[in-house]
């Protein structure tokens, strides 16, 4: 009977910790929300506006419209679906509206990696700690401008890679291989080959990528290294078996990267990206390099 009350004074107890657990995440994601809700207009947002509204009054320019030194210079825009958005959003929704937008975006990020970190058990301790810097990390940088949709497809990518290998992600399966076995003797990967499929939907993430902002670059070195790490897993662990799962990786690999020609320019684009990151440029001061003995520089060591 003792151990029946005890057992049932643990479950009563399961109520009060649950909620005492949703006030603090509540409270992180409010805090956080400040963090990042900051009224400031970054400098070149009414240039991007302008931009938009020029393409939306007359149609795509192929050469530079605002130059007073470089006139009828060819113009290749790496930021032509960002702008339209933000042109579209200035009027019909306003500045307070972009802003509205801007917050509910860093707020979402921060709810999804609160979200993953919670699945793998992570200490209520260790959450605040990251999410509390990550929000400091985004109040510099986090105003209105291309590179916010960069952090959007950057967390759809993940989470997207995250739910199609569901059983398969998370876990360290080379440390299973035994080396003294025989090679034909496969280790098992749990994966869904019904999600593995949705993969495919990455070059159509990577299209409006692309023609969204130049950080659709990083996003592709990633899924490309995800894939070739998985593929390098499998045939460890499956030997001769896995040659049709990397075939597939491949084929997704190069679907997307194929994916990221289809913008205006074409094969221009990256050919200008290249060019573009190898000019110095210190007037841009997110170009230079990392200062980390710096002190705003101390969330980054914490996360």
């Amino acid at each position: 009977m003792s151990d029946d009350r005890y057992a049932n004074s643990n479950l009563r107890l399961t109520g009060p910790s649950k909620w005492l657990e949703g006030a603090v995440l509540l409270a992180l994601i409010l805090v956080c929300a400040l963090a990042m809700s900051a009224n400031r207009a970054d400098v070149d947002f009414w240039g991007h506006v302008q931009y938009g509204m020029d393409v939306l009054a007359d149609g795509l320019p192929r050469t530079t419209t605002y130059s007073y030194t470089a006139p009828d210079y060819p113009w290749i825009n790496h930021e032509n679906l960002a702008e339209l958005l933000m042109a579209i959003g200035v009027v019909h929704l306003g500045p307070t509206g972009l802003l509205a937008i801007k917050l509910m975006l860093g707020v979402w990020i921060v709810g999804m990696i609160l979200r993953q970190a919670q699945r793998q058990h992570v200490s209520m301790l260790t959450l605040c700690i990251v999410a509390l810097a990550i929000a400091t990390i985004f109040q510099r940088d986090w105003t209105l401008r291309p590179q916010l949709l960069s952090f959007l497809y950057f967390t759809l990518m993940l989470l997207l890679l995250q739910w199609c290998f569901a059983g398969w992600e998370g876990q360290w399966r080379l440390s299973r291989v035994d080396r003294r076995a025989d090679i034909e003797k496969p280790v098992e990967l749990t994966y869904s080959t019904t999600r593995l499929r949705f993969l495919w939907l990455m070059p159509l993430l990577f299209v409006f990528w692309a023609n969204s902002h130049g950080g659709f670059a990083a996003g592709l070195c990633v899924f490309i290294a995800y894939l070739g790490l998985r593929s390098l897993e499998a045939i460890v662990c499956k030997g001769q078996q896995a040659r049709g799962l990397v075939t597939r990786f491949a084929l997704m690999a190069a679907a997307a990267a194929f994916a990221t020609l289809l913008n205006p320019y074409g094969p221009g684009l990256h050919l200008w990206l290249i060019n573009s990151l190898g000019t110095p440029r210190p007037e841009i001061v997110e170009w230079h390099g990392p200062r980390l003995w710096e002190m705003h520089y101390l969330p980054i060591w914490l996360v």
